[in-house]
């Protein structure tokens, strides 16, 4: 069952990474912890990306626009708020990883949660 706003893909091995999304999400400092993985052709015409943090291994997907996903198995993506998916994939890091980064990195990661909340409030 399909719900509002889902979309299906299927990935595709990059030929050149896109970082633009993601450091606009995240900021350049918190950007160098994922790796881009693939992007996906989705079935409503848009490209997500798909970069996977390096401690957490958690993926973030964002379209060209910025738009946040995750993935529901076989091959769809839910949208999702950008600040409920990047807490998701970042707060491990500081709560069961805290060693894989200093205060610094992990600093940056909290506010790239945080900048995402306030701009989802003022809409």
């Amino acid at each position: 069952m399909a719900i509002d706003g889902e979309i299906s893909g299927v990935g595709h091995s990059p030929e050149t990474p896109e970082w633009g999304p993601l450091e606009r999400a995240v900021g350049e400092d918190v950007t160098s912890w994922f790796m881009y993985m693939f992007w996906v052709a989705a079935s409503d015409g848009r490209r997500l990306h798909a970069y996977k943090h390096i401690a957490t291994r958690g993926y973030v997907h964002l379209d060209d626009d910025g738009n946040a996903f995750y993935y529901v198995e076989p091959d769809r993506y839910r949208p999702i708020a950008l600040a409920d998916i990047l807490e998701a994939v970042l707060a491990p890091w500081w709560e069961d990883n805290p060693a894989d980064g200093d205060a610094t990195d992990i600093a940056a990661a909290k506010r790239a949660v945080s900048r995402a909340r306030l701009a989802a409030q003022r809409g």
